[in-house]
């Protein structure tokens, strides 16, 4: 499986770092508010609710 065919849920804006390294895209499930730690790469989604993920992970074999 190839980075673009699979997606990361994260828990925590450190897993930015190794999401962005290795080409994952990345949602970030920022329950608390949390600000990115600096350096950290731009998740491709973040909200605070868990919900928001189904409709971003189902986009991908929409085509």
């Amino acid at each position: 499986m190839q980075p673009s065919e699979a997606a990361f849920v994260a828990g925590s804006g450190y897993d930015m770092f190794g999401t962005s390294k290795v080409g994952l895209r990345t949602y970030w499930h920022n329950r608390v508010g949390l600000t990115l730690p600096e350096g950290a790469a731009q998740p491709e989604l973040e909200s605070a609710r868990l919900e928001a993920a189904l409709p971003w992970l189902q986009r991908f074999n929409a085509a």
